[in-house]
C-alpha cells in the first residue's frame, strides 16, 4: 500500500505543477476519497501539507 500511495502523491505533485487544479479536484483525480488522508499522505511522503506545496509552487513561479 506504501508504493501505491506513494505513487499517487507523485501523481498529485504533477497535477499541481502543471495544471491549476483545486486540491479537491486533484485528490479525486489521484484515487483519494478523503480529504484528511489525502492531506495526511501528502505530508508523509513530501514532508508539508498540499496548501503548502501549491503556495510554494506560486512562489517559484
Amino acid at each position: 500500500m506504501d508504493f501505491v500511495n506513494e505513487f499517487r502523491i507523485k501523481k498529485a505533485q504533477e497535477y499541481f505543477e502543471y495544471n491549476d487544479s483545486a486540491i479537491s479536484e486533484v485528490m479525486y483525480q489521484c484515487g483519494f476519497n478523503d480529504p484528511s488522508y489525502f492531506s495526511r499522505q501528502f505530508k508523509k511522503y513530501t514532508g508539508i501539507t498540499p496548501s503548502i506545496y501549491i503556495k510554494q509552487l506560486h512562489k517559484s513561479k
